[in-house]
């Protein structure tokens, strides 16, 4: 029998659509934050009415299976004819594959797509099984994407056409060193190397930097934070419009030079692929780019939009870490997310100084603090801190404060008064403070 032959206008779908033919009994799959098991009866094909912007289809063979499988892509606009992405399950790699473009196969399954449009395809916003409702969490998957584009997908993966990730990539700094093996013949049948952007924390500072200039590196990371972000403004203007080709539903951010917005994209970008394929590079890299905008200073003042921008991204991911991923993503409770906490403390204290700062100047009447930052965006930045603090309060009860008493008294049940101390409360190592507090030498004189 002579296979369907549907007009063109047939084959298109109504709506952007994953098409997933042949897709097995039994898998975990995911699409952005919304997560579901695959019938026994083989009546799923797919996911229709998908939005525009970024999404992140992912696969594994069981819902408790360590090692995913996923691939990222992009819905433009409303465009004519709608979007169709046609993925094949490949049992051999347990994996989704894609359709040669213009193939007989590609051919068959679009004839095949008007078949099961009404009862095989499940609406994006029906595809949820967590307990947060089906409404909200493609409305958080939108705010936790503003910042991924084509450009940074492109350069973390090295390639524009193919944007597959799994839970075993990995970036050069956070593969394991094997004795005995060189490094070509460890990567020797791993998965694609990641990209990462570099970040070296033990270095922030300037090539040939010497004396007060390298301390002052060591300890404020803004010199590092703004070389970063001036690297990637000029890679992204040097390669905007090269990505796949083909349009996305973040047109206003492909060619979008804010700046620190790769920075931001690339904070995303790691955090949802933690959260989705559980990639420990990744998790590394969204680790190492906390420690690098949280420990700056200067920065703060001149590029204050950035770090109110930062401080809400990371409120949204602790929220979606906290809702959409089952038991949790992130220990944050108890004794838990120490490393957090100790910088989240040491930039509120930062942040207190930069008031400071401001009000020391003398320059309120031009509400300039008298280093490129306005006092309005202070009180942005400020703001952003104050909700993240009181999520964190609120939920985990923590307390990022300074008003704990160190040393005091301790009425016991017997009322007996014991001289207690709190031993580093701050989870900062070494006390640093009264006669342990460091001291500048003049070594001139």
């Amino acid at each position: 029998m002579a296979p369907l032959q549907l007009p063109s206008s047939l084959q298109d779908p109504a709506s952007p659509t994953v098409f997933l033919p042949l897709l097995a009994p039994s898998l975990l799959l995911g699409i952005d934050l919304l997560t579901l098991t695959t019938p026994q009866n083989r009546t799923f094909y797919g996911i229709k009415d998908l939005p525009p912007g970024p999404h992140l289809l992912y696969v594994a063979e069981t819902p408790s299976h360590s090692l995913r499988s996923g691939f990222w892509f992009f819905i433009p606009e409303p465009s004519s004819p709608p979007a169709l992405i046609i993925r094949s399950w490949d049992a051999d790699t347990s994996s989704l594959i894609q359709c040669p473009s213009g193939s007989t196969t590609e051919a068959e399954q679009r004839a095949r797509l008007a078949e099961v449009w009404e009862t095989g395809l499940m609406p994006y916003r029906q595809s949820a099984t967590n307990d947060l409702a089906p409404s909200q969490a493609p409305d958080m998957w939108t705010t936790l994407t503003q910042h991924v584009t084509p450009f940074l997908l492109t350069r973390l993966l090295s390639s524009s056409q193919d944007w597959t990730v799994t839970t075993s990539s990995c970036a050069a700094q956070d593969r394991d060193e094997i004795p005995g093996l060189s490094f070509d013949e460890a990567r020797e049948g791993q998965e694609r190397e990641l990209h990462m952007l570099g970040i070296d924390l033990t270095r922030t500072w300037r090539a040939g930097a010497v004396g007060r200039e390298r301390t002052e590196g060591a300890v404020d990371r803004s010199w590092a934070l703004e070389d970063l972000a001036s690297r990637l403004a000029g890679e992204e203007s040097k390669g905007n419009g090269k990505g796949n080709g083909k349009g996305n539903g973040n047109e206003a951010n492909q060619g979008d030079l804010e700046w620190g917005g790769s920075i931001l994209g690339q904070f995303e970008i790691s955090f949802l692929l933690v959260a989705t394929v559980a990639n420990f590079s990744c998790l590394e890299e969204w680790k190492r780019i906390l420690g690098l905008v949280l420990t700056c200073s200067a920065a703060i003042r001149r590029h204050a939009r950035f770090f109110a921008e930062f401080l809400g991204l990371l409120l949204g991911q602790l929220r979606a870490a906290d809702t959409c991923v089952e038991g949790g993503l992130l220990d944050l409770g108890d004794d838990g997310g120490g490393e957090l906490k100790k910088l989240l403390r040491g930039f509120r204290r930062t942040l207190a100084r930069a008031y400071t700062a401001d009000a020391d100047s003398g320059d309120e009447s031009s509400g300039d603090g008298g280093d490129g930052a306005d006092t309005d965006d202070l009180d942005e930045v400020s703001g952003a801190m104050k909700r993240l603090e009181g999520w964190l309060h609120q939920t985990y009860g923590w307390e990022l404060g300074d008003w704990f008493v160190r040393r005091g008294g301790l009425v016991l049940e017997d009322g007996e008064v014991v001289e207690m101390e709190v031993e580093d409360p701050d989870g900062e190592g070494e006390d640093e403070r009264g006669e342990y507090a460091p001291v500048v030498v003049d070594l001139r004189g």
